[in-house]
């Protein structure tokens, strides 16, 4: 993700993305801020947006940077990985992790496809949500 993905490079990881709900890019190394935001912005990232604050040691101000230690990140942001956003009108189009260090105990991190599951829903109950 160092370097600017080729332009139907970029357009094919969006069409992955959107069928499959998620991308995984492994052996990245640890980003720096500016390279996380640039990373986000490669599928049109009109507007960065937390909806959380800024931590003091976040490498950039448009990083959400969380931990179980007060120290490296914040704390208390839920019982579980989910997708910020999820609950605003105009949900997020597009939402990246990049996990320097993952559970030493536990995690079996679970991705679901938030638009899928509406689709999956009945007429009536997708009214509802809408």
């Amino acid at each position: 993700l160092r370097k600017t993905p080729a332009d139907d490079v970029l357009k094919t990881l969006e069409s992955v993305m959107a069928t499959r709900g998620f991308l995984v890019f492994k052996d990245q190394g640890v980003l720096s801020g500016d390279e996380q935001v640039k990373a986000s912005k490669y599928w049109g990232a009109r507007q960065m947006h937390s909806t959380h604050g800024v931590h003091p040691a976040a490498p950039n101000q448009h990083i959400f940077r969380l931990s179980n230690d007060p120290q490296i990140g914040i704390l208390g942001v839920g019982p579980q990985w989910h997708n910020d956003g999820s609950f605003e009108r105009a949900v997020f189009s597009h939402v990246g992790y990049h996990i320097v260090r993952v559970a030493e105990k536990g995690g079996g991190t679970i991705f679901a496809h938030q638009g899928a599951a509406f689709d999956a829903l009945p007429a009536e109950e997708q009214e509802r949500w809408q």
